[in-house]
């Protein structure tokens, strides 16, 4: 039985192999021998440490253009990205891409970086075992993520433009203003009262006068005086 199974394995590894076309060479050499397709995934690899020197010495030098000396918090910024490069370069080298130079920045860190939340995510890996390998122990690995995240994040806002830091708080505000709702698609639909519950309201007094004021009464169970609302037995199953 163990024998019947190689032979199936191997029968279709070599219908698969049928079908294989081999990678053509990127360029010829000065001597006339072409480039050997085989060897990219080393040939990104090493593209793949370079660009991490790279990419480290570029944030720290942004950094320092931002902030000046507080910049150096960058760092882990750059190491979160130099390993990155490693990974996914060497993946696109595996598959048969040519590797690209190192000063270009792999779509898996354009990606990354286009959402400053999905970076600070992004980093918290890799800054956490660089605390814990530097000798901080488990309390470093937990707590100084958080406070490298904060302190990029000042950076970043300290090298902002009044008019860049305008466009952050607008954007804030109309995030502000979106329905949490439990319907997925009324996530989106904006309305005056912010973040505030917009559950349904009942109108007593529908004309008020100067003797009787109009009352409305919330029917939402689960906001108000929680104690209060216990002592009277009014709170929902």
């Amino acid at each position: 039985m163990k024998r019947m199974r190689l032979l199936l394995a191997a029968g279709l590894v070599a219908a698969c192999g049928f079908g294989a076309s081999a990678i053509e060479p990127s360029h010829w050499g000065p001597y006339g021998n072409p480039e050997e397709p085989a060897t990219r995934p080393y040939k990104a690899f090493w593209r793949g440490l370079k660009a991490f020197k790279y990419q480290v010495n570029a944030t720290v030098r942004d950094g320092h253009r931002k902030a000046g000396a507080y910049g150096n918090v960058q760092f882990f910024r750059g190491v979160r990205r130099g390993l990155v490069e490693i990974g996914a370069g060497t993946y696109m080298g595996m598959a048969g891409q040519y590797p690209f130079p190192v000063e270009k920045t792999h779509t898996a860190n354009e990606y990354i970086d286009a959402d400053r939340r999905r970076a600070a995510l992004a980093d918290l890996p890799s800054t956490a075992a660089l605390f814990w390998y530097g000798g901080l122990g488990s309390v470093g690995a937990v707590f100084g993520p958080g406070a490298v995240t904060i302190a990029q994040s000042e950076v970043d806002r300290y090298a902002m433009t009044p008019e860049e830091r305008a466009e952050v708080a607008a954007a804030a505000a109309k995030t502000s203003l979106q329905n949490w709702e439990p319907d997925p698609h009324a996530r989106n639909r904006q309305r005056p009262a912010g973040l505030k519950y917009s559950g349904p309201w009942k109108v007593l007094d529908e004309a008020p006068s100067p003797q009787v004021r109009r009352v409305t009464v919330e029917t939402n169970p689960y906001s108000g005086d929680m104690i209060k609302k216990r002592r009277n037995g009014r709170i929902a199953d």
